[in-house]
């Protein structure tokens, strides 16, 4: 699983757009990096560079100061998301590794 997967932007941000909630969001980034999702019984942290992962934290905050204005700001992410921690140095923006992370079927 060290295939690199690329994120648009524009999804992204239309994933956004749509979501009732910053876990539809998260949920809908798993979807997409994470091969046969709906079999998936547990997931380690997919990692990202830092520069995605402040870009998608500002995305979350923004989203739920609107959404959700007694949550948290990002805490979704936080909590949930991406990881830059150990990222592989070669990835660029927007660029997702499953590299060394655990996914259970």
């Amino acid at each position: 699983m060290s295939e690199k997967i690329i994120l648009n932007e524009n999804e992204v941000d239309e994933l956004f757009a749509i979501a009732t909630s910053s876990a539809d969001v998260v949920l809908a980034l798993y979807k997409k990096v994470v091969p046969d999702w709906d079999k998936v019984k547990k997931v380690g942290w997919p990692k990202i560079n830092e520069t995605t992962n402040k870009m998608l934290f500002q995305k979350f905050i923004h989203f739920d100061k609107i959404h959700c204005p007694e949550c948290v700001a990002g805490g979704r992410w936080l909590n949930n998301g991406f990881s830059s921690v150990g990222s592989p140095k070669d990835l660029k923006d927007w660029e997702v590794t499953m590299e060394g992370v655990e996914v259970e079927y």
